[in-house]
C-alpha cells in the first residue's frame, strides 16, 4: 500500500519518492580511518600525503568549537571558487595535528586577509611558494 500523498502549500499533490538507503559503512576505531573510508583523498601537492576534500557542510566532522568556521568568509570565498577544502593531518611533537585547507593563489592582499580570519600559513606544490602560486591557506583544527 503506498503512503497517501503529501500536500504542498498552495495545495497542490507532492510526488512521493522512496527515502533513499545508503549502504551500511564499515566502522573504524580511529575517527580519522573513519573519514577516509567516506571522503575523497587528494594528493594536492604532488608529494605522498593524502588529504581529504570535504565542503563547509561537512563542518559536523570538526569538534564544536571549530564548526562556527562555516560562516568565515575568508573560507567560503575559497570554497565557491574552488569548490573544495581541504583536511589533512600531520605529526607533531604532541600527536596529530589537523589542518583545514582553504584554496586560494598567493598573493601579499590575499595573505592578509588569511591572516586576519586565522589562516596561519601557505602550502603549494612549489617549495617555497612564490608569488602566484596556487595552493592552500592553512589552519589547525581539531576533529
Amino acid at each position: 500500500m503506498k503512503p497517501e500523498k503529501e500536500m504542498d502549500k498552495s495545495g497542490e499533490d507532492m510526488e512521493w519518492k522512496p527515502k533513499e538507503v545508503k549502504q551500511p559503512v564499515h566502522l573504524y576505531p580511529d575517527k580519522w580511518q573513519q573519514l577516509c573510508a567516506i571522503y575523497p583523498i587528494v594528493h594536492p601537492f604532488g608529494d605522498a600525503r593524502g588529504y581529504l576534500s570535504i565542503e563547509p557542510r561537512d563542518f559536523v566532522i570538526l569538534q564544536e568549537r571549530c564548526q562556527a568556521m562555516v560562516q568565515n568568509s575568508f573560507l567560503l570565498h575559497g570554497f565557491y571558487q574552488y569548490r573544495h577544502l581541504l583536511l589533512g593531518r600531520q605529526r607533531g611533537e604532541r600527536g596529530m595535528n589537523y589542518y583545514l585547507g582553504v584554496p586560494g593563489v598567493l598573493y601579499e592582499k590575499e595573505r592578509a586577509a588569511a591572516l586576519f580570519y586565522g589562516f596561519e600559513g601557505f602550502e603549494s606544490a612549489r617549495v617555497p611558494a612564490a608569488e602566484g602560486s596556487f595552493g592552500y591557506y592553512m589552519k589547525r583544527v581539531q576533529i
